[in-house]
């Protein structure tokens, strides 16, 4: 029998040589796909991978078009396989709490009313979309709503960003707007990241009095 959390592991280590591989063959045979679709199945899920950047540089080599088609498949296909391993690591004892918390904000409750319109919604806006996805793996979203509601948000929004793309590379403008959507990205990141510190210490602290 295997262990759970060995099973967190696992499901862990094959998606990341998945995508590694796909990424690592693009690279030896010169595959402007087969990278493409390394980076973003990696990049479309929680971990912090500059996405929408990357979109815009990959406009040089693909079209709008086929940039929403592959990139919001790799995108649907991500998120489903990050429910299974989110719902994994949430049965773990010490996210049990986590989970109630999540669960009772007001937000999330009113989101769950419609939630594969919120799903859309934030998919291709810059509504933040993670905070959504979280309450589909919660709550146990149906997987085909799920996937469809991430391919069309995200398809779109890659649509527009590879428009965009398009109409920057006639101005000799994209590597100046990749290097902008970059340090946005690292910008967020620490925010996040600073923030983060802050609540855990804020945490250690009410459990240090009490």
């Amino acid at each position: 029998m295997v262990k759970h959390s060995h099973k967190i592991l696992i499901s862990a280590s094959i998606f990341t040589v998945i995508s590694g591989l796909f990424y690592l063959f693009g690279m030896f045979f010169s595959d402007v796909h087969l990278k493409f679709i390394g980076f973003m199945i990696m990049a479309s899920t929680f971990l912090p991978f500059p996405a929408d950047a990357y979109i815009l540089y990959a406009s040089n080599f693909f079209s709008p078009l086929k940039l929403a088609i592959l990139g919001g498949l790799m995108n649907a296909v991500a998120v489903i396989y990050e429910k299974y391993f989110v719902r994994l690591v949430i049965k773990l004892k010490r996210f049990e709490d986590i989970v109630l918390f999540f669960n009772n904000l007001k937000f999330i409750q009113f989101s769950q009313k419609n939630l594969f319109g919120v799903l859309l919604i934030s998919a291709f806006s810059f509504f933040p979309f993670e905070p959504f996805r979280l309450v589909a793996i919660t709550h146990n979203y149906n997987n085909v709503k799920y996937f469809l509601a991430t391919f069309v948000g995200r398809g779109f929004r890659f649509f527009l960003l590879g428009l965009l793309g398009r109409e920057l590379i006639k101005y000799d403008w994209l590597g100046i707007a990749i290097g902008i959507s970059l340090g946005l990205f690292l910008y967020g990141s620490y925010v996040g990241y600073v923030r983060e510190k802050k609540r855990r210490k804020r945490d250690s602290k009410i459990k240090l009095d009490k």
